[in-house]
């Protein structure tokens, strides 16, 4: 053997290397360094199907030129590389047995006093960082040519999110690996600053991952932080509340975690907003019981998603950055409600108004009780008529979806109840992007139960005025046979158009009209009772205002 010149042997969760000959056998991590002729051969063992990476390094940065070539147990090369300071390959092994590396200068004048460190991974089996812990950080450096390596387990078709970041947004541009429990390839990314990854587990086992620098020449350094995720089992940020708000601050390439239980067909909403309106593009994923995939979504200011839960057990959300490059950092508000179980607004009246303001991205919730068939109508008001699109969903005492509305000054809805129980009401902006903010008027009448304008008697006449989205109430008695006439005047002929709603006793529709400036209409009672008179308007969009006459008549049968 010629003492041309050292290699320094490093392993980095590897199959190992060790020196003392010009044929050698990688051993697991151990390091030597060691005289060498003009190429020096190393050996490892891998089976067919493992994944394997191999950095050669000129740790000194010299004239030198690192080269190598890999050969399989039948002598046919498998993989090669060179270059200035670092060459680097990475492959399937496609054979089982002992593999062999033969190491060299490739400059045009090779110096004795060479000296290299190779770095050799195989998956499985390589696991210098150590497990991962979902919903954890792993910070690291990678020093020149390293390769880093870490390990999860994982159960077919959970949800995995990593992603790794270059903390000084510097030269280094983070990659990496995933092999999956035979060692296969899973799938790999890199990015200048951020490198991300999301999937379903294929199988079953100990993942491996092996992170590494992906610049021009493979020979950045740098500190980062390696992100893991996986659901079930993350929950950094803990539990969700229904109908609360979770204020918090995305770090550079951070995966934030939260969990929440649900029952099967139960209506969720998740709302994530940039509070700064600034370059974070948030965006969540949300995990099933068993971590798969329900559901994704992202927004440049505000991430909006709404779903039927589609099994009951405890579910994961997943926060991160979207934009390009996935390099934002920035804070943001995460809301989250669930129906039946949201209720910050607390329980509406019938005939009252709600005022309140709605924050960017907010989800603002309230619940009412009602027997099935009882008469219902909302109406959602912006009250500056500005940039924010009302809306509402209204979710039934099991949680299931009733009916949603959304305009663009006014959001209405008109049904009875198709059971008995309590419901909930989550209102939201709906407008391009989610990301209006503004005041608002709520309006809830329930028949019977709503008589804001309080009790009709026969041959009278009111005076009033309808504000935007406004809801007036009225309740009339009357017997079974009884001849009842209304009629509601648009005062001003105005773009007031006079509609309303009568109810039954029980709080059954009966029947209803409108016209653009008056409109009337004459019915025979079908029951005796209390009845409830509902007045609105019903100009395109809902949104005019306007004074009004209206003149009650009640003939009794003969």
């Amino acid at each position: 053997m010629m003492n041309q010149g050292w290699i320094a042997v490093l392993c980095s969760a590897m199959i190992g290397c060790v020196g003392g000959d010009d044929s050698d056998e990688a051993t697991n991590e151990s390091e030597a360094a060691i005289a060498v002729s003009p190429q020096t051969v190393y050996t490892f063992s891998a089976s067919s199907g493992t994944g394997v990476v191999i950095r050669l390094v000129d740790t000194v940065r010299t004239s030198a030129r690192p080269a190598f070539t890999v050969k399989n147990p039948a002598g046919a090369t498998v993989a090669s590389g060179s270059g200035e300071d670092v060459a680097a390959a990475s492959f399937s092994a496609n054979a089982t047995g002992i593999f062999s590396i033969a190491i060299s200068d490739a400059s045009s004048q090779p110096s004795p006093l060479t000296s290299f460190g190779l770095n050799i991974a195989v998956a499985p089996g390589s696991h210098t960082g150590g497990a991962l812990s979902p919903g954890n950080v792993m910070p690291g450096h990678i020093d020149l040519g390293e390769l880093d390596s870490y390990t999860f387990t994982a159960s077919v078709g959970e949800g995995i999110v990593l992603r790794a970041a270059d903390l000084a947004g510097g030269a280094l541009v983070p990659a990496f690996n995933v092999y999956g429990p035979t060692g296969s390839l899973v799938n790999w990314t890199w990015g200048y600053d951020v490198a991300s990854l999301a999937f379903a587990a294929p199988a079953t086992g100990t993942y491996t991952v092996v992170l590494y620098d992906n610049s021009g020449g493979f020979a950045a350094a740098g500190d980062y932080n390696l992100y893991y995720v996986k659901a079930p089992g993350a929950h950094k940020g803990g539990a969700l509340s229904p109908g609360n708000v979770v204020p918090a601050h995305l770090e550079l390439g951070a995966l934030d975690s939260y969990t929440f239980t649900a029952s099967v067909g139960e209506g969720i909403v998740l709302r994530a907003a940039d509070l700064a309106g600034g370059a974070l593009v948030p965006a969540f994923n949300v995990y099933g019981p068993t971590g798969s995939l329900v559901n994704w979504t992202w927004g440049y200011d505000v991430a909006s998603l709404a779903f039927a839960a589609p099994a009951t057990g405890t579910y994961t959300v997943v926060l991160y950055d979207n934009s390009g490059g996935f390099a934002v950092t920035g804070d943001y508000k995460l809301y989250y409600v669930k129906a039946p179980g949201a209720h910050k607004g607390g329980a509406l009246s019938p005939g009252n108004v709600v005022p309140a303001h709605l924050e960017l991205g907010a989800l603002d919730s309230y619940i009412f009780t009602a027997s099935v068939g009882e008469g219902i109508v909302l109406r959602a008001g912006d009250l500056a008529g500005g940039a924010l699109v009302p809306a509402l969903n209204v979710y039934g005492p099991t949680g299931s979806l009733v009916n949603w509305a959304w305009g663009y000054d006014v959001a209405s809805l008109a049904f009875s109840a198709p059971a008995t129980g309590t419901y909930t009401v989550v209102l939201y902006d709906n407008s391009g992007g989610f990301a209006a903010a503004g005041d608002y008027n709520l309006y809830y009448v329930k028949a019977p139960g709503a008589h804001k304008g309080g009790a009709l008697n026969a041959g009278d006449v009111v005076f009033e005025h309808v504000a935007k989205g406004e809801l007036d109430s009225y309740t009339f008695a009357a017997l079974t046979g009884d001849t009842i006439g209304v009629t509601v005047a648009d005062i001003a002929a105005g773009g007031f158009v006079p509609a309303f709603n009568i109810y039954g006793p029980t709080g059954d529709f009966v029947t209803w009209t409108w016209a653009y400036d008056l409109a009337g209409l004459a019915f025979s009672a079908p029951a005796s009772g209390t009845y409830t008179l509902v007045i609105y308007d019903n100009s395109g969009g809902f949104a005019a205002t306007g004074d009004y006459r209206l003149d009650f008549k009640r003939t009794p049968k003969l």
